[in-house]
């Protein structure tokens, strides 16, 4: 499911930024490469309404765009969610980041990859990568 150096790599720098040890605008720069699954933002539910799929974090009320180490994590999510008929797109975290820059709505958004798993990562709002 996983390519094992990408998750031991992935899960090595998380616990880096769990320690403190780094900063999450470190992680992104260190990261940038790693290849996400996701789909696009905005697609439709099993009723056929249009709806945007991201994620909101109770306590700031920041908005995330869901992506994930893995196909089948990101087809997993989705489907559980109710969305119908989407795609997976594969991209990096560098490219994925860069892509909510392309509207003003989405460039509000952070990236939260695998969420609800013990591999989750929140990027705020605004935090691209810098080198």
């Amino acid at each position: 499911m996983f390519e094992f150096g990408k998750l031991s790599k992935w899960k090595k720098m998380k616990a880096r930024y769990d320690k403190g040890e780094i900063d999450v605008q470190t992680f992104v720069d260190t990261m940038k490469n790693t290849t996400l699954y996701c789909s696009t933002p905005v697609g439709e539910d099993k009723d056929g309404k249009p709806r945007l799929y991201a994620l909101t974090n109770s306590q700031t009320n920041d908005g995330y765009y869901p992506a994930f180490l893995s196909k089948e994590h990101c087809a997993r999510f989705f489907t559980a969610m109710g969305r119908n008929g989407f795609m997976i797109i594969e991209n990096n975290l560098q490219d994925v980041l860069q892509s909510l820059d392309c509207d003003e709505m989405l460039s509000k958004l952070g990236v939260i990859v695998e969420p609800n798993d013990a591999c989750e990562m929140a990027i705020s709002p605004g935090i691209r990568v810098s080198k």
